[in-house]
This record gives structure tokens, C-alpha cells and sequence, in this order.
């Protein structure tokens, strides 16, 4: 779980400000237009662990962009819950109310179809501004998994969701309706939007059990308020009578089909995971789009991998290592394994420009310094 330093985010910010007023008084718009930071996989929302906030490490970054005049809104969504479950959870957690996660998906996925109630940071989303006479909108600021969470979520905003409207019509969540242009801009940082390569080391049933166990001891240590809220109450209803989840996480494990349940955050990380997501959310035309990419590895001296640079923390130099020399890749990867090898520990540095795989998305390197344009990837 990285967390996220306080100068590179407030350097990714700056393209935020030159999108803000499109011709609309900045004094009335500008800094009004909420931050969302949306956590990546294993992350938490504005509560510290440890007393270490994930937004900023050391300090409280949300606190310190509210004190630069931003209106900043750490959201909490499922730290190992897949990209469309958070995707609900955001939209809940920003809006207001419960979450819905679709009668459709809920009953493919063998889970409940509603979660938790958030009470709204922003409940006047997406309502008109007499000011612009357009919809309040939002700019989402995902860190790793967090910005595959922020596209979905613009793609279900724009477009909704067909199998949930035939299969609930009228009862189906609002924003499975779609026809919302509710966010400004998407930014991202570290976000493996090809996915990481690192998937593939967690096939090993065993390193597997460990991390469950670890995370389960998290969740279970102080029951009112525990050290990392897994957030998966709505996997509990779907179970069968008696068995808690802790049980069915080790049933699955043990049987060897865990890679096999794709409403998970695993599946979704994975090349082929990351695929599908590219496929279905094409960048919007009505949104900026930014992304930042990381690395912490240098090529060693034959050139036959990638070796963690000199201070990198201890904890992530095996999978450096792992990700940094690994030639058997999906072949959904190409021909090519040392495209990948870049890292920064937890994520290749290629997969954090911009979606590519089964994707059409542009990519336009160097914009930052330019004209912004909605609709690509300003890199």
C-alpha cells in the first residue's frame, strides 16, 4: 500500500487550475469545483492507520490543499473490491445515500445488491448551477487503482449500464441511467491502467494465504473501528448459511479458482483485468484527462533488467526485483517483456501513461505545457 507524497500531488494539480473556468469567471468557479481523492488498492480514505494518512504519508495532504483554497473530499471505497463495486461506492459516497451495485451485477457476482450508506460530501452533484446554467460537477484524483476506479465511474455517469436497466427498469440505480456529464477532469497518478505485472506473483496459493490472513487480522483488530475496513458486508449476504467470509476466502483459495472471481480488485490489476476496463471506458470527449506515471528502477548493467534505485523502500525492492526481470508475461503484454520492467514497485511505469491495451484512447505526451484538450490522455 504506497502512499501518496504531498509535492507530486500538488504538482499534478496545476493542470487542474488552466481547466477550470472555461470561460466562466474563475472567482465563481475555480477552486469550487470539488477534489475527489479516490484511494488505490489497499488504501483508506481521510482516517490515518498507524497515524499515517494515506493522502500525503507524512501530512495531511487533503488538509493542506484545503488550506491552498481547494475543496478536497478523500473518499473510502472497498480497499480490495473490484473497479465496478468501488465505482457505486464513489458515486454514493460523493451523492449521498446507499450504495447500489446493481441487481444484474450483484446476482452475477454472488454478492448482495447494497452495501453501505454514505451520507453525500457533495449532495447538490450534478444539480444545475444558475451561475453557468450547466451540472455542478467534480474533478476525480485517483492514485493507482483509483484512477481505474474514476474512469469507470465517468463511464457509467455518461453511458450507464444496459443489463441493469432491463433487469431492475424504474428500480434500477440512477446512475445506471447515464446522460450525466457530472466530471471535469480526471487525473492520475501511478494508476495501472494496463494493469501490473505484479498480479502474477500472488498466483502462488500460499503467498496468497498469508496476505489474507494479514488482511483479515487488519479488519477483525478493533471491531468498531478497525485498522483497515475491507468493506465487503455485501459479499456476506451472498454466502451460503454459516459460512463467514473468512471461510470463503479460504475455501476459494484452497480449491485454487480465487483468480477465477473477477469482482475482486486482483482480477481487475491484471493485464487482462485492466483490458476489459479499457474496452469498455473510452476517455469521454467532455472530460480532461491527466495522468502521471512513477518510477523508482534503473536498467542493471547487461541490460537484462530493471534493478530497484539507491533509497527505495525495503519493502518494495522484491517486487521490483519480481516485476523488473519477469519474461513470462500474458501475451495480452506483446512480444516485447522489457517494455514492462520499469517500475516503481508496485506498478510498471508503462501501464501509467494512459489505457492501451484493447484501447483506442490518445495519448498525448508532453501536454501538460500546452493546450489542454478533453477527450486524451495528457501525459
Amino acid at each position: 500500500m504506497a502512499k501518496v507524497k504531498l509535492l507530486p500531488l500538488l504538482l499534478a494539480l496545476v493542470p487542474l487550475l488552466s481547466c477550470l473556468s472555461d470561460g466562466v469567471d474563475e472567482s465563481k468557479s475555480g477552486s469550487e469545483v470539488p477534489v475527489v481523492l479516490i484511494h488505490g488498492f489497499l488504501g483508506f480514505g481521510s482516517d490515518a492507520i498507524f497515524d499515517l494518512p494515506y493522502w500525503g504519508g507524512s501530512v495531511d495532504l487533503a488538509g493542506e490543499l484545503r488550506d491552498r483554497g481547494f475543496r478536497v473530499h478523500a473518499a473510502r471505497v472497498g480497499p480490495i473490491s473490484s473497479n465496478w463495486d468501488r465505482a457505486c461506492e464513489l458515486y454514493a459516497f460523493i451523492k449521498g445515500g446507499r450504495v447500489d451495485y446493481g441487481e444484474a451485477h450483484s446476482t452475477k457476482a454472488g454478492h448482495g445488491r447494497y452495501g453501505r450508506y454514505y451520507p453525500g460530501v457533495f449532495p447538490e452533484w450534478g444539480e444545475i448551477d444558475p451561475r453557468t446554467g450547466e451540472s455542478k460537477q467534480v474533478h476525480l484524483f485517483g492514485h493507482s487503482m483509483g484512477g481505474q476506479t474514476a474512469r469507470l465511474l465517468v463511464q457509467l455517469l455518461e453511458h450507464g449500464d444496459e443489463a441493469e436497466r432491463q433487469r431492475s427498469g424504474r428500480e434500477a440505480s440512477f446512475l445506471f441511467a447515464g446522460g450525466k456529464d457530472w466530471v471535469k477532469s480526471v487525473t492520475t497518478v501511478a494508476t495501472p491502467h494496463d494493469g501490473t505485472t505484479l498480479v502474477g506473483r500472488f498466483r502462488n496459493p500460499s503467498i496468497f494465504r498469508k496476505i489474507t490472513a494479514q488482511l483479515l487480522l487488519l479488519s477483525s483488530l478493533r471491531k468498531e473501528e478497525p485498522f483497515l475496513d475491507l468493506q465487503l458486508e455485501h459479499w456476506q449476504e451472498g454466502l451460503p448459511e454459516g459460512e463467514s467470509l473468512e471461510d470463503y476466502i479460504q475455501r476459494r483459495i484452497h480449491r485454487g479458482d480465487w483468480m477465477e472471481v473477477r469482482d475482486l480488485a486482483y482480477w481487475d490489476l491484471s493485464p487482462q483485468g485492466a483490458a476489459q476496463l479499457n474496452r469498455r471506458a473510452a476517455a469521454s470527449e467532455k472530460v480532461y484527462y491527466f495522468s502521471w506515471a512513477t518510477s523508482r528502477t534503473i536498467p542493471n548493467g547487461e541490460g537484462s533488467a530493471h534493478v530497484p534505485e539507491r533509497g527505495m523502500s525495503l519493502a518494495l525492492k522484491p517486487a521490483a526485483r519480481y516485476m523488473g526481470s519477469r519474461t513470462d508475461l500474458p501475451a495480452i503484454c506483446g512480444r516485447d517483456p522489457s517494455v514492462w520492467w520499469e517500475n516503481d514497485g508496485v506498478v510498471n511505469t508503462v501501464s501509467m501513461r494512459g489505457p492501451g491495451i484493447w484501447s483506442d484512447d490518445e495519448i498525448v505526451t508532453g501536454s501538460w505545457d500546452r493546450d489542454l484538450r478533453r477527450g486524451v490522455w495528457n501525459y
